[in-house]
């Protein structure tokens, strides 16, 4: 018993539910079927723990100086769904891009473009 299902999955017209066991509530040739993405271990067997020590205080943990660890916001799609002007906009505001109401996306596009090659 090693793996317990954390999403309900239909396999060849059943439906196997959330917390099901590999071997007992789902047989064996149907788990093969079903993808990892939709198993998590057991919470009865014990996982392996990679152990890790601390730094030592002769040893200062590294910290990078190089740029920020939080990334910068997410940039819209530049074509397709979600790509609209508003998004853009949006996308816009929150680098502190200036945007007036006669731009159109691409021009938004290319002043946040702009604003990033700075």
């Amino acid at each position: 018993m090693g793996r317990v299902l954390a999403a309900n999955v239909w396999v060849l017209d059943r439906l196997y539910m959330v917390g099901a066991v590999e071997g007992d509530g789902v047989p064996p040739e149907v788990a093969a079927l079903i993808g990892d993405h939709c198993w998590e271990p057991s919470p009865d067997v014990p996982q392996a723990v990679d152990e890790v020590s601390p730094p030592s205080p002769e040893e200062p943990e590294e910290k990078d100086t190089e740029g920020s660890d939080t990334p910068g916001p997410v940039e819209p799609p530049r074509a397709g769904r979600g790509s609209s002007r508003d998004a853009w906009a949006d996308h816009a505001a929150t680098l502190e891009v200036t945007v007036t109401d006669d731009m159109t996306r691409d021009d938004i596009i290319a002043a946040v473009d702009a604003a990033q090659a700075e």
